[in-house]
């Protein structure tokens, strides 16, 4: 019916403009993600915190061994070399 449907409607119009945000709030950064795994995943790159992983061929640094991994899957000299 159309009262169901104007239900509807407003209730995702609500829901759109109420979407829950994720700031960073580390070190006066002033980034804002849409989900908490995407405030972990940004807490972690390297404006966050140092690399722990490096490229043995390249010796450039990353801060999540998935990173590293597709490093290596991109870069055939360092995936040789590693």
């Amino acid at each position: 019916s159309v009262l169901v449907c104007e239900q509807t409607v407003q209730r995702t119009q609500l829901s759109s403009r109420t979407k829950q945000t994720f700031p960073c709030l580390l070190d006066g950064c002033k980034h804002v993600c849409s989900s908490a795994g995407d405030l972990v995943r940004h807490q972690q790159s390297l404006r966050h915190r140092p690399p722990q992983f490096f490229c043995s061929g390249c010796e450039y640094g990353f801060t999540r061994p998935d990173a590293l991994k597709r490093h290596l899957n991109n870069k055939p000299r360092c995936k040789a070399i590693h």
